[in-house]
């Protein structure tokens, strides 16, 4: 399955860009600027897209509350 999420606002290392990213399998395939079709799509224009943040907050770790 072919995911593509559309965004002005997409983190890269390299900065922010405009575009879409695309999603194969799980993974991330592409950052491109052409649009192509996919079995399902997302318009996140606005907002902020961070491939592989991932939030390592966690409470109880080594037993403290």
């Amino acid at each position: 399955m072919k995911v593509r999420i559309k965004s002005d606002r997409i983190v890269t290392p390299s900065g922010i860009v405009s575009g879409y990213l695309y999603i194969e399998d799980g993974f991330i395939k592409e950052i491109s600027k052409n649009e192509e079709k996919c079995d399902t799509g997302y318009d996140y224009t606005g907002k902020y897209v961070a491939p592989g943040f991932v939030d390592i907050h966690t409470h109880g770790a080594g037993g403290h509350p």
